[in-house]
């Protein structure tokens, strides 16, 4: 588990694009003394993800760890949140990378309107090696939550029609020691 600090933004009554921006550049600009990683984000994509798609969270950090998720969470000001993302972990980082693989993203999530059924976390698929060969045990599968608001943006319904199901883990017959040793001469 790792973390991406979002803006969550709320349904304003006063909004017009310089209130929307400016009450996202205040929290964007405040974060930038919290975190290294931030992502920069124009007007228009603040602005626009305000118009079609503010009951999703919008990223702006890159991966954040656990360690560093705690010690920031309190420090965030109101409308920033801590969101959840699941990856892929390596024990023994870059060790047998060539044959272990790697992983990428599958693509951008959308913006616009929200569609029914669309991804609101990144995809990732196995890209070479044993990620690749053994992307569907992997991966697992997603869930579905349905979401209904009003025009003010009050939450009328929150159902979990489908649980996520987490992906699975590979044992491999790769002998850590030898690899270790290779890596060494």
């Amino acid at each position: 588990m790792v973390y991406q600090v979002a803006l969550q933004f709320r349904q304003f009554e006063q909004a017009d694009r310089s209130f929307v921006v400016n009450w996202g550049r205040t929290r964007l600009d405040a974060l930038q003394q919290l975190v290294k990683n931030s992502v920069p984000k124009t007007d228009d994509e603040i602005y626009d993800h305000y118009l079609h798609r503010r009951w999703l969270p919008l990223l702006v950090t890159g991966q954040i760890g656990d360690k560093e998720a705690k010690s920031i969470e309190p420090k965030l000001s109101a409308g920033l949140i801590l969101q959840p993302l699941y990856r892929r972990i390596y024990p023994e980082n870059e060790l047998a990378a060539h044959i272990i693989g790697y992983s990428g993203s599958v693509g951008k999530l959308p913006t616009g309107p929200i569609n029914f059924n669309e991804p609101i976390f990144e995809e990732v698929e196995g890209r070479s090696g044993f990620e690749k060969v053994f992307n569907d045990q992997l991966t697992g599968e997603a869930g579905v939550k349905r979401l209904l608001f009003d025009e003010n943006g009050n939450k009328l319904l929150e159902e979990q029609l489908k649980r996520p199901r987490p992906g699975g883990t590979i044992v491999t017959t790769l002998d850590m020691r030898w690899q270790k040793l290779l890596r060494e001469s």
